[in-house]
């Protein structure tokens, strides 16, 4: 069996945004886990304009999915900076915010899914950002090690779960 029927409708791609990052990395969404060598970061000029910002996450999923393809995927998952609409995909960012005010108002979800040329129906959620990771940090704590404050990998574990009610 080979990594593409392995992870069908059982992974997800999970996106952390930050502020001049993205980290995207293929989730086993069974287990919780990240699928090896599939973690990828770029840079992301938050001052950008709409189509550069929307641009530069959808290039940085597409490189993402290449070993897998959107077909075997159950969604995208992102960890969303506010303030957002999360259930909506609406980005409410301004300039108080100082950064990613180009989207202010943006259907981020409907742009997303048009730029990675998907159906209108494909899962895509949104996440408070710090709300994953909240959650993600005590998936990976182990009494016997230190609570990890480097390790945001494992933040994004629960932005995309089926059986979530957001």
């Amino acid at each position: 069996m080979n990594l593409k029927e392995l992870l069908i409708s059982k992974s997800a791609v999970r996106a952390a945004i930050g502020g001049s990052h993205l980290t995207c990395q293929i989730f086993d969404i069974e287990n919780h886990v990240p699928i090896e060598n599939s973690k990828l970061r770029i840079h992301v000029d938050s001052r950008g304009s709409k189509d550069e910002v929307i641009g530069s996450w959808s290039e940085a999923i597409r490189k993402t999915t290449e070993t897998t393809g959107f077909n075997a995927l159950a969604g995208i998952g992102f960890a969303m900076p506010g303030p957002f609409d999360y259930p909506n995909g609406i980005a409410w960012f301004n300039a108080d915010v100082q950064k990613f005010e180009h989207l202010h108002g943006v259907d981020v979800k409907t742009e997303l899914r048009n730029h990675l040329d998907l159906a209108s129906d494909f899962p895509i959620r949104f996440l408070n950002d710090a709300s994953c990771f909240a959650i993600g940090v005590p998936s990976t704590y182990r009494a016997t090690r230190p609570l990890p404050s480097t390790n945001r990998s494992h933040s994004l574990a629960y932005t995309f779960d089926a059986d979530s009610p957001v």
